[in-house]
């Protein structure tokens, strides 16, 4: 999307209000499961923790899992770790569905194992 500022210069969509969820909080209903890096130049430091009080305000179920040493991305691999654990127990949590964890690790450490990867991989 692209919008006119007072100057009449198109801006971007990262120039605008129109994309950030801060704007419809008041329609927030869904759980949220936030992870927020500290190093997000992105995303200022704040917004994660903001976010999660909005919802916790509403009443929505919700958590935040901040990560002081990561940006955007996870990628130090303790951190990755950390991420599966707690995407697949909020999954395991808000589903009624059984879910089997694998981490990329095993995954990967048993390719070749073709019999072995079906048992994970849902078609």
């Amino acid at each position: 999307m692209i919008s006119e500022d007072l100057t009449g210069i198109k801006n971007t969509a990262w120039h605008t209000t129109d994309f950030n969820p801060a704007t419809r909080v008041d329609k927030w209903k869904t759980p949220i499961l936030i992870f927020h890096g500290e190093k997000d130049f992105r995303i200022p430091v704040t917004q994660g923790p903001e976010a999660f009080s909005a919802a916790q305000i509403r009443g929505v179920k919700s958590r935040l899992i901040n990560l002081p040493d990561e940006n955007h991305w996870v990628m130090k691999p303790q951190n990755g770790l950390l991420w599966q654990r707690e995407f697949f127990k909020w999954l395991k949590k808000l589903c009624s569905i059984r879910i089997k964890v694998i981490s990329v690790f095993q995954l990967f450490m048993n390719f070749c194992n073709e019999e072995l990867l079906r048992k994970f991989i849902v078609y």
